[in-house]
């Protein structure tokens, strides 16, 4: 009878994935403290639905199954020629019914500018978060935890747990990554400066959400998406 091998576990196929937690709480917080809003979820839904349209469903709110109404995925609202976005509303606090996907209708509402303007800056947020994603996700394929922490000492505070690898590397010697790190300098450092200033904002508390939005997903970062709390 032949004797069975152990194995043994291999190395983390994703060292680094730890740090996308780390930076969607960040890119909440940043988003939270850091984007105007001026409108309340109110002017959304007249923004995003014609009167009636809206006037209807809060009639038949009484009368509906609200536990199955409390929320809405608008998942495709072309806001601009260049922006494209998914809405997740808590219409039940307005006691409102959950409109049908494809019924939203963009009105022209005292409200619209204001609204247009928090989602540009907030999707400036998420493409600067988005390129921080990037070099992680580049970490996950080229790097060793020694490399990594070289070449992006940021990562240690996307990975807060002192057990991880990337902590226990300090002074080691360290493999050199598997592809030219030279073309990706450049997103590292605009990376390292946007951690930066995401850790100097306020942490407190965030408040559940009734406002989210989620942008168009981008590329192989699509996974890593997050809907973005505005209210």
């Amino acid at each position: 009878m032949s004797r069975r091998r152990l194995s043994t576990p291999g190395p983390p196929v994703a060292p680094f994935d730890g740090a996308y937690a780390s930076l969607n709480k960040l890119e909440e917080r940043v988003v939270y403290r850091t984007v105007d809003i001026s409108f309340t979820l109110e002017d959304v839904a007249a923004w995003l639905w014609p009167k009636p349209t809206i006037e209807i469903l809060k009639a038949a709110y009484p009368l509906a199954d609200t536990l199955y109404n409390t929320t809405l995925i608008a998942p495709d609202v072309m806001v601009s020629p260049a922006m494209r976005c998914a809405f997740t509303l808590d219409v039940g606090s307005m006691r409102m019914c959950r409109p049908a996907h494809g019924s939203t209708e963009l009105q022209d509402t005292p409200a619209r500018n204001a609204i247009i303007q928090a989602l540009s800056e907030a999707r400036a947020i998420h493409a600067r978060f988005n390129e921080v994603r990037r070099v992680v996700a580049w970490l996950n394929k080229h790097a060793t935890p020694g490399a990594a922490r070289y070449y992006f000492p940021t990562i240690r505070a996307l990975l807060p747990n002192e057990t991880h690898s990337v902590h226990e590397a300090a002074g080691q010697r360290f493999k050199e990554p598997s592809e030219n790190v030279g073309p990706i300098i450049p997103a590292m450092r605009s990376a390292s400066t946007t951690i930066a200033g995401a850790l100097l904002c306020h942490e407190g508390d965030i408040p559940g959400p009734s406002f989210c939005v989620q942008f168009e997903p981008l590329g192989a970062l699509a996974s890593r998406s997050q809907h973005l709390v505005l209210l």
